[in-house]
């Protein structure tokens, strides 16, 4: 049996904590929370998640930079974004500096937030399979290499 996918939730208003954490909570997800970035950083330097779910604007450091500097430390960690913002330049910035996954606005249909959190997972499982049999194909590549070396060298 595999263990739970882990995912984090971010925002600054535990109200919308709340929201989120109960409309996933029956999927069968561990679920953690912080209420700034700096907070999600800490517990990420700890415990690594499988998948972040993360408020666009929050005092301090806002989301898109959270998600940039969770790209560079962390880049197997899918990443989806939630705002109240309707800004396409916004959502623009996030996706090139975060590497989202995708960009959910506030409210949230609860059916659509479900949805986008188990196709990120599941794109986070191809992505490391597909990672894993690049690297199982790399070292029989190389050991390819050497046979033909050894067999050009007896001939």
């Amino acid at each position: 049996m595999t263990a739970p996918k882990r995912i984090l939730l971010v925002d600054d208003e535990a109200n919308v904590l709340k929201a989120l954490r109960r409309t996933l909570q029956f999927d069968g997800y561990q679920i953690f929370t912080a209420t700034n970035a700096v907070d999600a950083l800490e517990l990420m330097t700890v415990d690594p998640v499988d998948l972040v779910v993360s408020d666009c604007m929050m005092p301090g450091v806002t989301g898109i930079d959270l998600f940039a500097q969770m790209h560079k430390l962390w880049p197997d960690t899918v990443r989806v974004m939630l705002t109240g913002l309707s800004d396409h330049e916004v959502a623009l910035a996030a996706l090139e500096r975060g590497a989202i996954f995708r960009f959910l606005t506030k409210p949230w249909d609860d059916v659509d937030l479900r949805i986008t959190v188990r196709q990120a997972l599941e794109h986070r499982e191809l992505k490391l399979e597909s990672r894993h049999l690049l690297d199982f194909m790399d070292r029989r590549h190389e050991t390819l290499d050497t046979l033909v070396d050894v067999v050009a060298t007896k001939a």
